[in-house]
């Protein structure tokens, strides 16, 4: 999924914690000089291969790539103008954003930025559970394996699966579902006894997605596929 950011009108989209809007709060840009060094960590610790993007005009992606295992990464070196930088630690958990105002002049001017992530909130899974437990079973497949993509068809890694039994599902609200996360081609799997199955996919960012399916020998030799949906109000 492409990182979106609006450095022209200096906001911050963050997702709302209880629903699936956004609230906008208002972004400061930092004086930076042309050379740029991040240091990131998460939770107290550095955040090793954590992605770092830095954008222009808005979401056009000049740069992109990781940190080191100190959660270092520098920049090569900025031409004078408004960036974004954002990043995202490489379990796709914690990320921040900040916005750059580089200058020529080194009087006030940073140069190394301390970014310590947050961690991402997931959306409420509420809705897809209300709609999960009127739906019919859509899919009658052999084992449990697929991918989840966002809607330009690029892989979502690390997003939360949680797997229901239909009958505990809508009998039991305090059911134990089975949890995995996909990796970082988007794919998941998971071993599961033949029956019927609520799945409910949760990524920051999106909407919440779910999947009705049955798990028979009698079943289709296929991968489950997910698509995920930007989160709006």
């Amino acid at each position: 999924m492409k990182t979106l950011a609006m450095p022209c009108a200096f906001l911050l989209f963050a997702a709302s914690a209880f629903s699936e809007c956004v609230e906008v709060v208002a972004l400061k840009p930092q004086l930076s000089s042309p050379d740029v060094t991040i240091m990131a960590s998460a939770e107290g610790k550095p955040a090793a291969r954590a992605a770092v993007e830095v954008l222009i005009h808005g979401n056009e992606t000049l740069f992109f790539h990781v940190t080191d295992e100190r959660g270092v990464l520098k920049l090569p070196r900025l031409k004078p103008g408004d960036f974004s930088v954002v990043v995202t630690s490489a379990d796709n958990l914690f990320s921040k954003l900040i916005l750059l105002h580089v200058t020529d002049d080194p009087k006030g001017a940073a140069g190394v930025f301390v970014m310590d992530l947050k961690p991402v909130r997931l959306p409420s899974a509420s809705p897809a559970i209300a709609a999960a437990s009127k739906a019919p079973v859509s899919d009658k497949v052999r084992e449990f394996k697929g991918i989840v993509e966002d809607p330009t068809g690029a892989p979502v890694p690390n997003a939360l699966i949680e797997v229901f039994p239909r009958e505990s599902r809508e009998s039991k609200e305090d059911a134990v579902p089975v949890g995995l996360r996909t990796d970082t081609y988007g794919h998941f799997s998971s071993t599961m006894p033949n029956g019927t199955y609520t799945a409910i996919i949760r990524s920051p960012g999106f909407r919440p997605w779910f999947l009705v399916f049955e798990i028979s020998k009698q079943g289709e030799a296929k991968e489950l596929h997910a698509t995920l949906q930007v989160a709006a109000c």
